[in-house]
């Protein structure tokens, strides 16, 4: 993990201090711009899930992101699949 994002303290490891950039209100993915993308550890204490909180993979491209959800590969992510 990149512990430069948000140039935390010194005494503190692995907290940041950014903005995450969600999705909108209430929506507590990560938008695309979000400096959190790709920055998770793929071995955190206790072990990775397989899936995040949608049920989808949760690495994406080998990478992890910080939070409960992950980009993922979304074709249809503007919402016009229907």
């Amino acid at each position: 993990m990149n512990n430069d994002i948000g140039n935390p303290a010194p005494s503190v490891n692995g907290n940041l201090s950014v903005d995450p950039h969600f999705g909108g209100s209430g929506n507590y993915q990560l938008a695309a711009t979000s400096p959190l993308l790709g920055m998770g550890t793929t071995t955190p204490v206790g072990g990775l899930p397989t899936i995040n909180l949608n049920g989808n993979p949760r690495s994406y491209s080998g990478l992890v992101d910080i939070g409960a959800y992950e980009r993922g590969d979304e074709i249809f992510g503007d919402g016009f699949e229907d």
